[in-house]
């Protein structure tokens, strides 16, 4: 179902459920985008899966990698192993691997970066191998209770 949607040569059991404009590129098996817009699973990243949402991407050579939902979400070039939830405008950018941006908004996990993530916040940026966020970024508020 949907209109404008399409799945490249050689993509064996790769489905395209619903949506518009949404691909998935040759030899990307096993591949799945659940509907939305403009999503995009580039060649020969197998195992991959977008949920939903609008102008989401994973790159070339990209396998076993997912993105939940939300928009403008980008997994790059040969990247494996990785998770985008939800949120907007969140990065991973080309060879990383086994790494998480659980949601928020312009979080990046810098390239050849591997085991690390962001869990929230806006403009983050995690560079290096084992690295972790919590949340923050701009404006950081902290609320402080008290009984």
């Amino acid at each position: 179902s949907g209109q404008n949607n399409g799945i490249g040569t050689n993509a064996t059991h790769a489905v395209v459920a619903g949506g518009n404009g949404n691909n998935i590129g040759n030899s990307s098996s096993y591949t799945s985008i659940g509907g939305g817009n403009l999503n995009v699973i580039g060649t020969s990243s197998s195992y991959t899966t977008i949920r939903g949402g609008s102008n989401q991407i994973v790159g070339n050579n990209s396998p076993y990698n997912f993105i939940g939902g939300g928009q403008s979400h980008q997994i790059g070039a040969t990247s494996i192993n990785n998770g985008i939830v939800s949120g907007g405008s969140n990065i991973m950018q080309d060879d990383v691997q086994y790494s998480f941006i659980g949601g928020g908004q312009s979080n990046a996990v810098n390239a050849l970066s591997q085991r690390s993530g962001v869990v929230s916040g806006r403009n983050n940026v995690v560079n290096g191998d084992y690295s972790v966020i919590i949340g923050g970024g701009d404006p950081m508020e902290y609320v402080l209770m008290r009984d």
